[in-house]
């Protein structure tokens, strides 16, 4: 029975009705028991003085001021509360005004539904930015709430950009003629009335109604949009962290598998010695077999401007290098360029690498290079060598020294064979 009086009184009470309806029963309620508790005081002669009914009614008076009105306002704001909206009347001292805070689930679910009812209008739609460039809209309609689809829905952007700018609720009646987006919008919403959710400048949303709202309704769904742009806001910023927090955590274990994959191990060399002088976690440093020519290859590559994440760049580079190793068994210095150059392009980065290539004859004892940018650097002990971009070379040497932007990284030397 309880539940079919409350559904009576939602779908033919409006929302302004039954406020004034919750204050006049609270009131009524408050007056006839100051006027029993007076009639009672009186009859007992509580004071039994000549100055008894005076006496009573000061009593009375001090009463009320401390103990019944406020019990009255609570009363008063539980029934709100209850057959209202929760998020509207909170504050017993300021009932008019929405002082509780909501998050985004509970906007959704139960106070977008109490701003329709305060508008009065038979049914509203409300569209929310719950991550960055998507948006998600809901609708209600004769007390049933639900989502729309993604693809049934088209958001103007510009009309955020418009709310925006505007920072207030915009009606049918308010420039609709001079301006195209705010008329055409207004249309394909089917909307009378737009009350944005803005927070610090920007729209994260907003609610369109079937029906101007009066004056009272409207300001207090400015209170409830404010509160409601908030709630989207924390949503949005708490997305934008824990995203974050995932993207820190893919790049940690990026960074310590790095150090597992870059830890180059130097061959074992017939007649040269490699030292390695300085590790860097942003050069690859990379030995390959060629077994048919008995020629060991040399690979040093880095990106040209390095990247915050670019481990996880030079990791995918480094793998297909080794799976090139399965499909072609000779590495040559036309091969391995053009590898290099369409793994880069495929991941949109031409031209966005640096490379040394050292291919090492055993037999002849021979180093010949080629190399791309002019990050890395090979000098005999004679000071010969310099750079030939896109050209080899080869040097003779019984010591070299590669560098990396001017810094010394490894030392190859000649060493006579037993």
């Amino acid at each position: 029975m309880l539940e079919i009086l409350k559904d009576l009184w939602i779908e033919k009470g409006s929302f302004r009705f039954r406020s004034s309806l919750i204050f006049v029963i609270t009131r009524f309620l408050n007056a006839t028991f100051v006027v029993l508790l007076y009639f009672f005081l009186v009859k007992i002669n509580l004071f039994e003085s000549i100055y008894n009914r005076e006496a009573i009614f000061i009593f009375i008076l001090v009463f009320s001021v401390l103990v019944l009105i406020p019990i009255q306002e609570v009363i008063e704001i539980y029934l709100k509360r209850k057959f209202l909206s929760e998020y509207l009347f909170d504050d017993s001292s300021s009932v008019r005004f929405a002082y509780r805070n909501f998050e985004l689930k509970t906007l959704i679910s139960t106070v977008f539904p109490d701003m329709v009812k305060i508008a009065g209008a038979a049914s509203g739609r409300m569209i929310i930015q719950k991550e960055p460039e998507a948006f998600e809209a809901y609708s209600y309609t004769e007390g049933k709430s639900r989502r729309i689809k993604t693809q049934t829905f088209h958001l103007n952007k510009d009309l955020l950009k418009y709310l925006a700018s505007k920072k207030d609720i915009v009606t049918i009646g308010e420039e609709v003629d001079s301006n195209s987006i705010l008329n055409k919008s207004l249309v394909e919403l089917k909307a009378d009335c737009i009350i944005p959710f803005v927070y610090r400048d920007k729209t994260f949303g907003f609610l369109s109604l079937s029906k101007i709202p009066d004056s009272t309704a409207l300001q207090e769904l400015r209170i409830l949009a404010s509160k409601a742009a908030i709630a989207v806001y924390n949503h949005y910023l708490a997305f934008q962290v824990s995203r974050l927090y995932k993207y820190r955590k893919e790049l940690e274990n990026a960074d310590r598998i790095q150090e597992e994959v870059f830890h180059t191990t130097i061959p074992n060399f017939k007649t040269l010695s490699v030292e390695i002088l300085k590790r860097d976690p942003n050069i690859i440093l990379e030995f390959f077999n060629n077994i048919q020519s008995q020629e060991i290859v040399m690979v040093l590559l880095s990106l040209t401007i390095p990247k915050f994440g670019s481990g996880l760049i030079l990791s995918h580079v480094l793998g297909k290098m080794f799976y090139l190793q399965i499909l072609k068994k000779t590495y040559t210095h036309k091969v391995l360029r053009q590898f290099i150059d369409k793994v880069f392009e495929e991941i949109n980065m031409k031209d966005g690498y640096e490379l040394l290539i050292g291919v090492y004859d055993e037999k002849i004892r021979r180093i010949t290079f080629t190399q791309v940018g002019t990050h890395f650097k090979v000098m005999n002990e004679k000071q010969e060598g310099g750079v030939s971009v896109g050209w080899k070379y080869t040097l003779h040497f019984n010591q070299l020294k590669v560098y990396h932007k001017k810094s010394e990284i490894l030392i190859i030397k000649s060493i006579n064979h037993t």
